[in-house]
């Protein structure tokens, strides 16, 4: 099997930044902080903690809660909240402490990186905003970003209710404003630079071995 150097993948806008690596094989996947689903419990609504709360109504502004489930984790309380956004149920996961300490955790999940077998890391969008994180990744790998116009982005997530930062704004206006907003940022972190539209999943995954495995 072919080794590559490859490392953060995002798509412009709201999609993922995969991140890094050193020499992996094309099968090598990792899958980090899986939740186990038997571990929660269900709990009323008015249980949720005011951060809580407040994280869901600056993410899911138009949504209404249907349940509650909380988990006894070491890192605190994680709730697993049932919404209904638009008609469609979506599930959403919380820290009991709130998004600046989950972009702690972020940040100390990347640093721990360095220490893995050869891999593709798949990151959050807004995980190179932060210039902490962007340097421990390219300490470790390539930075590979994936660009799309806004109306192909609109086509691949218009369907999805798994990504807040487009709850109630999923049109293509907003995510043209949204990928302008963070183009420099994406830019400024990217080591390689890849267009998606128009191409198939494999196509993506060729090019990106072409470039990044010489």
């Amino acid at each position: 099997m072919k080794k590559v150097l490859v490392a953060v993948v995002l798509m412009m806008g709201i999609g993922s930044f995969s991140a890094f690596a050193a020499e992996i094989s094309v099968d090598s996947v990792v899958i980090a902080c899986e939740v186990n689903q038997d571990d929660f419990v269900k709990v009323e609504v008015k249980d949720l903690p005011g951060v809580v709360t407040q994280s869901i109504e600056k993410s899911y502004p138009d949504s209404v809660i249907q349940e509650v489930y909380v988990a006894e984790k070491t890192e605190g309380k994680l709730f697993k909240v049932i919404l209904l956004i638009e008609g469609k149920e979506a599930i959403a996961i919380f820290n009991e402490k709130g998004e600046p300490y989950f972009r702690k955790l972020e940040t100390e999940l990347i640093k721990s990186f360095a220490g893995v077998k050869p891999a593709v890391i798949s990151c959050g969008g807004g995980a190179v905003l932060k210039e902490e994180n962007v340097r421990f990744m390219k300490e470790c790998g390539k930075i590979v970003l994936l660009t799309a116009e806004p109306e192909t982005i609109y086509e691949r997530v218009k369907d999805s209710t798994d990504r807040p930062i487009l709850n109630g704004n999923m049109n293509v206006g907003y995510i043209e404003e949204l990928m302008e907003k963070r183009r420099p940022k994406y830019e400024e972190a990217a080591d390689v630079t890849i267009a998606t539209d128009g191409k198939t999943s494999k196509e993506i995954c060729e090019e990106i071995l072409a470039i990044c495995g010489k």
